[in-house]
């Protein structure tokens, strides 16, 4: 019997080459479809890195230049200047202010988690799990999200909502990623899953310290690795 891996191989060789052909079954243009969007996701995250250095090379240009420009022409109205100081103050204190007032470890230590989930079981929750698994790793992190929140809901199974609270986080949905993670941190079957130290991420991400703080005072004791990570953030939390 041909292993499903070896296939899957084969298809992604295919797309890569261009490849067509009418022989494919249903299920395999579907793999096939779904090996494109990462190809595609791929592709724009290398755009998306040129514009930014071309953007900061633009940056530099136009900081020489505002540099040589005379102070006198940069200055701003003592008035004018408190005025905006009044207005930004008011955004930062304000329930929907533009200033992001989430803490800098998070994105000294976020890092997305590796998709670690074997597919077996019922034949539906197979396909929907391939299409999830699929979205997570092409960073289409809302169909992600959707899909691992289905499967929760149809299994029971704390992984998925796992998957979906990390998608939701990457996805900027903060409040919904911290009620899936809360509803599952003492679940018994993710106990060889950092839930906690996502969670306290999530609430970094939210500018919550007090509840990273309890969180990262009693983290996952499954990998070491986290267990260290936690102690650090706790450490710099305290500081």
């Amino acid at each position: 019997m041909t292993d499903p891996k070896d296939n899957i191989d084969k298809l992604e060789q295919d797309v890569q080459k261009g490849n067509e052909s009418s022989n494919y079954s249903l299920e395999e243009q579907k793999i096939i479809d779904d090996l494109k969007l990462i190809k595609d996701a791929s592709r724009t995250n290398a755009l998306e890195e040129k514009k930014k250095l071309l953007k900061n090379i633009e940056e530099e240009k136009s900081s020489s230049k505002i540099r040589r420009v005379s102070l006198k022409k940069l200055f701003i109205p003592l008035s004018l200047a408190a005025s905006l100081l009044i207005i930004a103050v008011f955004l930062f204190n304000s329930e929907n202010g533009i200033i992001n007032n989430r803490s800098p470890l998070f994105d000294e230590y976020f890092e997305v988690y590796p998709e670690l989930l074997s597919t077996r079981g019922d034949a539906d929750i197979q396909k929907q799990e391939r299409d999830a698994i699929l979205f997570y790793k092409s960073k289409h992190y809302d169909r992600a999200a959707e899909s691992f929140s289905e499967l929760y809901t149809q299994s029971n199974k704390s992984v998925y909502n796992f998957y979906a609270g990390i998608s939701n986080l990457l996805n900027d949905n903060t409040d919904l990623a911290i009620e899936q993670l809360v509803s599952i941190k003492d679940s018994s079957d993710v106990q060889n899953i950092p839930v906690k130290y996502y969670l306290g991420l999530a609430y970094l991400k939210n500018g919550d310290k007090e509840n990273a703080k309890v969180i990262f005072e009693n983290p996952d004791r499954a990998f070491q690795y986290y267990k260290e990570k936690s102690a650090e953030i706790l450490e710099k939390l305290n500081n």
